[in-house]
């Protein structure tokens, strides 16, 4: 559910790496040097050669000609990746202001939340470089390089190569228009991520611990991020936490060569990232037409709810094993945001596709339970003509909402699925057979088990067993 655009490159040196949500920062674009082709460097600047090198060999692709590296003060940098609220256009701050009503309907951030700020501290806190597409440039924070630098550049010098030889503009913009945005990062930065895991890997013992403490000391601290609502980390820190599982499972499958084709058929949704299986298997989810918006209203904006956005918004206030399993049979969706006519109030109306019959009837029950958390009057749940189900939600304000669930820990369910997916691959365990399999390791096992930082339920020698048997089973189709 991209409620706007967002600004290009945005690395986080640090498990928690996140880009931006606000419509605003788009204005960081403006302020960017432009270089046309021929204004380009005809060579590198020699200090990240090491790192060109490795990406274009790591990744089986040819730099067509170098790009400027830009080495600004921390200064400038942090202007760089903030937004001035008083350099907003109107129809900046009308976005901005329907974008915040549209997730506060949804119950997804609280009825302070500032969002023009909760962006600028996401981007202003650890961000330590970013390539442009528009203007083929990488910006970094500082003017000297140490390890921590190194590393994410060979970050970022990969979407340099993915725009040279993909033009990511051109399938970006197509992504957008078929609102598939979201799927299509989790490749890009997986990608990224995952060649700068492997240059990571390259240097020696002593940078790896160096390049360990530098991220450690680069994590915000929680003061810093204490007005940055928990879903709106989690959403801009999921393509780097399913994207390199995503294509890591392309690699087990048909090497770079199958990653580097993946850039002619994204992945179309998030579905796609947890459940790896359907994008092997061509299945897309279905498309789902607009809602049509009560008489009168005004639509503000046409867009897709999304199976990750879909599955947060239920573990709000559900068990995250049910909100997991009433989430999975997510076939497609759409979602129009609108303005009431006479009291002008923001609503949202999203009608999802079931990809079976108890598919769908499982996503009502879900999303009925859903809405009755909810300030009262605001959101109901009813049946589409189609047989869809339809889910309207309207801006409480400042009415009180019921208590929400531990969201970053609930979000760690989908991630683990995904993982435990490309683990079994890795193992040359067909498809069909993984996604079997581990669908019942998840079904077997407890939150608290999942989110346990010892590991000691995957540690326990009987869960081998557990996984023989579950193999045993998905073999004879149970």
């Amino acid at each position: 559910m991209p409620l706007t655009p967002r600004p290009r490159r945005r690395h986080w040196s640090r498990a928690l790496l996140v880009t931006a949500l606000a419509t605003a920062v788009v204005l960081v674009a403006s302020a960017f040097t432009s270089h046309p082709a021929s204004q380009m460097p005809s060579t590198w600047d020699k200090r990240v050669l090491p790192m060109v090198q490795f990406d274009s060999k790591y990744k089986k692709l040819a730099f067509k000609h170098p790009v400027p590296i830009e080495f600004l003060s921390d200064k400038a940098f942090r202007k760089s990746v903030t937004t001035d609220v008083t350099k907003l256009s109107a129809s900046d701050k009308r976005d901005l202001k329907n974008a915040t009503a549209l997730l506060r309907a949804l119950g997804l951030i609280k009825p302070t939340v500032n969002l023009l700020k909760a962006e600028n501290d996401l981007q202003g806190s650890s961000v330590l470089a970013f390539y442009d597409p528009k203007h083929q440039v990488v910006k970094v924070r500082g003017t000297k390089l140490d390890v921590d630098k190194d590393v994410t550049l060979a970050h970022e010098l990969t979407h340099a190569l993915q725009d040279q030889n993909f033009d990511l503009q051109k399938i970006e913009a197509t992504a957008d228009k078929a609102h598939r945005g979201d799927a299509l990062q989790a490749l890009e930065e997986g990608d990224a991520v995952d060649t700068q895991d492997a240059y990571l890997a390259t240097l020696s013992k002593a940078d790896q611990n160096a390049y360990d403490k530098a991220s450690q000391a680069d994590v915000p601290s929680s003061s810093q991020l204490q007005d940055v609502p928990d879903f709106l980390q989690i959403t801009e820190e999921s393509p780097y936490d399913l994207g390199p599982i995503f294509v890591n499972v392309l690699r087990e499958v048909g090497g770079e060569k199958k990653v580097n084709a993946a850039y002619g058929r994204p992945p179309t949704d998030t579905s796609q990232l947890v459940y790896p299986e359907r994008y092997l298997a061509g299945r897309d989810a279905a498309k789902v037409e607009n809602p049509p918006v009560p008489k009168g209203a005004k639509v503000v904006d046409h867009d897709t709810f999304g199976y990750l956005d879909l599955y947060l918004l239920l573990a709000t206030h559900a068990d995250p094993h049910a909100a997991f399993a009433a989430a999975s049979g997510w076939d497609g969706d759409s979602l129009v945001t609108y303005k009431e006519a006479g009291t002008g109030r923001v609503c949202g109306r999203a009608e999802f596709h079931g990809r079976t019959a108890a598919a769908t009837k499982a996503l009502s029950a879900a999303l009925t339970a859903w809405a009755g958390t909810a300030p009262a009057g605001s959101a109901t749940v009813g049946p589409a003509k189609n047989g869809n189900v339809l889910l309207t939600s309207c801006d409480p304000g400042n009415a009180p909402q019921a208590p929400s669930n531990d969201l970053p820990r609930a979000y760690t369910v989908p991630v683990v699925r995904a993982a435990l997916f490309g683990e079994l691959i890795k193992e040359k365990i067909p498809a069909a057979a993984a996604g079997c399999i581990t669908d019942k390791v998840i079904a077997g096992t407890s939150v608290a088990d999942i989110n346990d930082p010892t590991h000691a339920t995957w540690n326990d020698p009987a869960f081998a067993t557990t996984i023989q048997g579950y193999a045993r089973d998905c073999a004879a189709g149970t």
